[in-house]
């Protein structure tokens, strides 16, 4: 019954958008035993490792595709950030500029 109420803008899940302590790339490299990685740490990637966007998933169960892109002055007109791991220095890019703050 969520489907097509209220809250059916609502993301409730992305692809994974990060910059990573500042880098669009893992610093330092990802490590384990007998594995390390240095590479990009979002999905979809271009140039540079910015991402070009990605897929949110919304609460009535439709999926859209939203461009990611810098502005002017650092802003982020499409994907804003939604939330900084303080521990490891991330920042996640998870809300949708255009679907607005809510409640929907």
């Amino acid at each position: 019954k969520k489907f097509g109420t209220t809250y059916h803008n609502a993301p409730v899940m992305a692809d994974d958008l990060e910059l990573n302590t500042g880098s669009w790339y893992a610093k330092p490299p990802l490590s384990a035993p007998g594995f390390s990685y240095a590479g990009p740490v979002s999905s979809h990637v271009g140039p540079g490792g910015v991402p070009l966007g990605g897929n949110f998933l919304f609460e009535d169960a439709h999926v859209t595709w939203i461009k990611f892109g810098l502005g002017p002055l650092g802003s982020f007109p499409y994907i804003a950030p939604a939330a900084s791991g303080t521990a490891a220095g991330n920042t996640y890019f998870l809300y949708p500029v255009a679907t607005g703050k809510g409640p929907w």
